[in-house]
């Protein structure tokens, strides 16, 4: 017999912000999380790298994507040259 999720727990789970998660996250000591910023800290070559290297390594993984199988069940995914990329874009506009 399937169990269905009820309103009460399904809302417990739900942050309203990322600082509601944060603050849960500290709370529960899962992890000593602080915002950082690492990618500004990084030189021009290494930021240039790590956009080739997440290009490459989704193009490798493209035909397992397109037989269906959902990014988090590779063994590695990224599409961090998406992101900057996207946020570069909006950084200049």
């Amino acid at each position: 017999m399937r169990r269905s999720v009820g309103k009460n727990l399904r809302e417990r789970f739900l942050f309203r912000s990322k600082e509601k998660l944060i603050g849960y996250i500290k709370q529960k000591g899962y992890l000593n999380y602080e915002k950082t910023n690492y990618y500004e800290a990084l030189s021009e070559e290494q930021k240039k790298n790590a956009i080739l290297n997440a290009s490459w390594l989704r193009e490798q993984n493209k035909i397992y994507i397109e037989d269906g199988i959902q990014v988090f069940k590779l063994l590695a995914y990224t599409n961090f040259d998406e992101l900057i990329l996207y946020l570069s874009n909006i950084i200049r506009s």
